[in-house]
């Protein structure tokens, strides 16, 4: 089975579950509209046993009806929790990523894959290019080698950082001198 497939067939069973919990919840509520009538207009049945169905099929009918709308919502997409995995993608692929590739690896429609991708832009993590053949590529910097992370500067003095070896022995010594 394709994974397309797989996902249709998931999202048909997910639904099929939501109109199983809505029939169960309107059934509950059935059960518990005759104890509330009972209740009110006095019946042959003791107050204990018709408190008791109001409690139980209350219970099933609201957890159902929960139930019945958690299924039957598609979870909105947030771009946000995206980016993990589009990072470790973008390393694994040079820093340079494509809509199709993106999609793949969320497992997500297309149009989702370009809005997180498209967040990423946004907030300044990638640039957005585009391939001679027209595609949109995105390219997430901040992926440096081990020597690119060496030759860093210092911000403030725009000379090369210590090593933090040197660091730990600046500290150490003036540590000695207090």
């Amino acid at each position: 089975m394709s994974a397309a497939r797989a996902a249709v067939y998931r999202l048909a069973m997910k639904k099929l579950l939501a109109v199983c919990s809505g029939l169960v919840a309107l059934t509950s509520s059935f059960f518990v509209a005759a104890a509330i009538g009972d209740l009110l207009t006095g019946s042959d049945t003791s107050t204990g046993v018709l408190v008791g169905m109001l409690v139980f099929f209350g219970g099933i009918s609201a957890g159902a009806g929960y139930g019945a709308v958690r299924l039957w919502r598609t979870p909105r997409f947030d771009p946000v929790s995206a980016e993990p995995a589009l990072l470790a993608l973008a390393r694994e692929q040079q820093g340079r990523v494509t809509v199709a590739e993106a999609a793949l690896t969320l497992k997500v429609p297309l149009a989702r894959a370009k809005e997180a991708l498209d967040h990423l832009v946004t907030h300044g993590a990638a640039q957005l290019l585009v391939s001679e053949g027209g595609e949109l590529v995105y390219a997430v910097g901040g992926f440096l080698s081990a020597h690119e992370k060496g030759a860093a500067l210092d911000v403030l003095s725009d000379r090369p950082q210590a090593p933090a070896q040197e660091l730990e022995e600046l500290a150490a010594e003036a540590q000695r001198r207090r």
